[in-house]
């Protein structure tokens, strides 16, 4: 990978979680019950009505290892500090700005609180392999909504691809922008892969009320072959939709 849009995104997607890809996930494999299922969800699991969490309720309605250990998936603690390294990056076209912002920790509309994660699962030998990066963010009425909808506006917009420009001026072709089938979770629910310059971003996000779940990630040892594990997805999902329902009381 070249430039340092893409230093950074290494870093973040890769550097930051190889040692849980492939060292404390060794020799696991991926889930192989994957089954793409339809777009956006029809049920209402939570609405507006429920207040956001802070950051304290994120972090306990975010997932850790422990929930996930036992299917060989490591999960470790990142700060915003850490992701911004480098600096946020731009898109060329401001349709695709919600697509590329998922790289860093700027986005609009912002979150009132968001919480991070590295994520990681391997195997050298089937070259099944998961790194991958967790947001879990609350926002102010409507923010949400927002979120969901300007990404699906840039994988509508950005088939194409789009160029990605980091804060110090270097740049990042992504080639394409392709819409994948997205289980359904929460109250909306999008899938899709970002590929360029030899690799492909597997991304996938759901809306529970005034949450956003984002999850985007690749394979190491074969970064065409991109996934997010929906188990992964989902276990998170369940995890937060729970923490709001009791925020509600």
């Amino acid at each position: 990978m070249r430039g340092n849009v893409n230093k950074s995104v290494a870093r973040v997607v890769l550097a930051a979680a190889v040692a849980a890809t492939l060292g404390t996930a060794t020799a696991c494999e991926d889930s192989k019950d994957e089954k793409p299922a339809g777009k956006g969800s029809q049920k209402p699991a939570v609405t507006e009505a429920h207040k956001p969490l802070d950051k304290a309720g994120l972090e306990q309605a975010t997932l850790a290892e422990a929930d996930v250990k036992a299917k060989g998936y490591a999960i470790k603690e990142m700060s915003k500090a850490e992701l911004a390294e480098g600096g946020s990056a731009k898109a060329d076209k401001a349709a695709c700005q919600p697509a590329v912002a998922l790289l860093g920790t700027k986005f609009s509309p912002e979150p009132t609180d968001s919480v991070f994660r590295t994520l990681g699962k391997g195997d050298f030998k089937t070259k099944q392999s998961f790194s991958g990066m967790l947001r879990v963010s609350a926002y102010a009425p409507g923010g949400a909504e927002a979120t969901i909808a300007g990404l699906k506006k840039a994988v509508e917009e950005c088939e194409g691809g789009f160029t990605a420009t980091d804060g110090t001026g270097e740049k990042q072709k992504f080639t394409a922008v392709t819409a994948q089938s997205a289980e359904k979770l929460g109250d909306e629910a999008l899938a899709f892969d970002m590929s360029g310059d030899g690799l492909k971003f597997s991304v996938k996000a759901v809306r529970s009320g005034a949450h956003v779940t984002v999850l985007m990630g690749l394979n190491m040892l074969d970064p065409m072959k991109s996934q997010v594990p929906q188990e992964l997805v989902a276990a998170q999902v369940a995890k937060l939709e729970k923490a709001i329902a009791k925020n509600e009381g």
